[in-house]
């Protein structure tokens, strides 16, 4: 909201405007929301662009998943931050190591897995396979569909009820800090900042504000794909470290706020995978 106040009303004292924000119709046991720093094998969560790409850590990603399909019925979501970053962990995922199955190979036995692809395939066309395998005869297993933040699933398009039991985010998708337009903003916020009195460090922690701001709208966009009526009921877990900081959670809507688990960041993923569990059984 503060950035809408900054760009329409840039010359109004910001005590002269009233906000009003309204909650969501479901009731708070009907929403579970775990942030997860660390997977069970020990590796953090650490999707920033230096280290996403390590494959320990998409590697853990899959075990991760892995685990979580197991706790979660019917339909699981998964959003990525980029198209790019999606097709390298599906390249990971996909190889043998030693004897064993590869880890695209186990996701694959526990659900059917549908992927978004960019400027491809029909949105359609994979959503409609993605809803038979849930709510076709055979749909015992539910299915996973790997999407992507800001992509064409995570806009406009409904998960509710058993298409969207699960939602699962990756990493934090910042937009790109080098793209001309992101540096256009980013000054520009600094100098409107430091024109209406404020210290040039204030228009910098305006400026990151902005940014974390784009971000965290994508991903609360995409959280509320899986929550349509009030009788809907979903697990979203956001993996990465940064959903810890204070700062980034309260980014995040009241109603969202309010299902998440308390000091998640002192638990240890089986915990998390057993509380979701849980959660699952109790709406039987």
């Amino acid at each position: 909201m503060e950035d809408y106040k900054l760009h329409l009303f840039p010359y109004l004292d910001s005590a002269r405007l009233k906000t009003l924000s309204c909650g969501h119709v479901i009731p708070k046991e009907n929403l579970i929301v775990w942030p997860l720093s660390r997977s069970s094998n020990g590796i953090d969560f650490d999707f920033t662009y230096e280290k996403r790409s390590l494959p320990v850590v998409i590697n853990a990603l899959g075990v991760a998943l892995l685990e979580l399909a197991r706790a979660i019925p019917d339909g699981l979501v998964a959003f990525f931050p980029s198209y790019a970053y999606l097709e390298l962990v599906i390249s990971v995922w996909k190889r043998h190591q030693s004897s064993k199955p590869s880890i695209w190979e186990q996701l694959q036995k526990l659900k059917p897995i549908f992927e978004e692809q960019k400027g491809t395939t029909s949105v359609d066309d994979v959503l409609e396979q993605y809803s038979a395998a849930i709510n076709g005869k055979s749909g015992g297993k539910g299915a996973l569909l790997l999407s992507v933040v800001g992509g064409k699933m995570s806009e406009g398009i409904n998960f509710s009820d058993r298409l969207g039991r699960g939602v699962v985010i990756v990493g934090l998708p910042f937009p790109n800090i080098q793209s001309p337009e992101w540096k256009a903003k980013l000054e520009y916020t600094e100098q409107q900042t430091v024109s209406r009195g404020g210290s040039v460090a204030e228009g910098k922690t305006a400026a990151r504000a902005l940014y974390e701001n784009a971000c965290m709208r994508a991903v609360n966009q995409s959280i509320g794909r899986a929550i349509r009526h009030q009788a809907d009921y979903a697990a979203i877990v956001m993996l990465d470290r940064r959903y810890h900081a204070q700062r980034i959670q309260e980014k995040l809507p009241t109603w969202i706020r309010k299902g998440l688990v308390k000091d998640a960041a002192a638990k240890e993923f089986a915990q998390a995978v057993d509380s979701i569990r849980c959660f699952f059984g109790a709406k039987r």
